[in-house]
């Protein structure tokens, strides 16, 4: 709204009444439009918000603009002006938190049953996967993951260097992930 008020955005109004408030209206406009502008400004720190606004306020002066007393005229329109800008705020946010609901990821979002029955069919591959290593990989693999471990305590309680247990878990490691890679190739392409 940076033209005057005789734009066909506002109401013709009924009349002499329409006729009298429309050029209140205008009169309230050529006075009053760069401090609503300014306030407004700071409330929404929008542009085109704050043209929204300026407009509905306007509107608002020319449909109720003789019942407003001459003496509270700024008043008036900053308080039409504040409570209009918090409405469109509060209707952006609703509308946010609705695009943040409809944009939440699946993994957000409860799991389905049937992740839970994919999930345990992994872990049954895992374990069979860890069962069919070699005895001494099988071993520190139990250990650091189901006894929780460390590489050092497993190296003392074998009596080996620390570098052999670190190399039996790399080769373990690498096994594994031979053994499940299309498993887990499978599992990723059924979920997207």
């Amino acid at each position: 709204m940076s033209g005057d008020l005789s734009s066909s955005n506002f109401p013709a109004g009924n009349g002499s009444l329409g006729d009298a408030n429309r050029q209140r209206a205008e009169l309230w406009y050529s006075q009053q439009v760069e401090w609503l502008r300014v306030f407004t400004f700071g409330i929404l720190r929008n542009a085109d918000l704050v043209d929204e606004v300026l407009q509905t306020v306007f509107r608002k002066a020319i449909e109720r603009g003789d019942e407003v007393d001459p003496g509270a005229v700024r008043a008036w329109l900053t308080r039409v002006a504040h409570n209009e800008a918090l409405l469109l705020k509060r209707k952006q946010g609703v509308h946010q938190r609705a695009i943040e609901r409809l944009g939440q990821t699946e993994s957000d979002s409860e799991p389905l049953p049937i992740e839970g029955l994919m999930r345990q069919e992994l872990a049954e591959k895992v374990r069979q996967a860890v069962n069919r290593l070699p005895a001494d990989q099988k071993f520190v693999v139990e250990r650091r993951i189901d006894s929780d471990h460390t590489f050092a305590e497993i190296a003392a309680e074998l009596n080996v260097p620390l570098g052999t247990v670190l190399t039996r878990m790399r080769l373990a490691l690498a096994k594994l992930k031979l053994a499940l890679e299309p498993n887990t190739r499978d599992r990723l392409t059924r979920r997207s």
